[in-house]
């Protein structure tokens, strides 16, 4: 199955690791994350490396992607207000 994980990638690394133990059992057990690198404990390192280009050509395959996919995961983390 063909899955697309999203994640808060600086409003909620503190779940960083339980968004790898979800993408692993994923992969583990034979779905397609076309979007696991988001589960990665050096994405912000990654983020902040990225092209405007890379960006840009990241968003156009997120439309292939989402055409493409069976089911979507969505976690979020709520806002705390002060």
């Amino acid at each position: 199955m063909n899955i697309y994980f999203s994640c808060s990638v600086t409003g909620g690394r503190a779940d960083q690791q339980v968004y790898k133990a979800i993408v692993d059992h994923l992969l583990i057990n034979g779905h397609e994350v076309p979007t696991a690198h988001l589960s990665d404990d050096d994405i912000m390192a990654l983020e902040a490396m990225a092209k405007p280009q890379d960006v840009y050509q990241r968003g156009h395959r997120l439309g292939q992607w989402l055409r493409r996919i069976d089911r979507r995961s969505q976690h979020t983390v709520p806002r705390r207000r002060l």
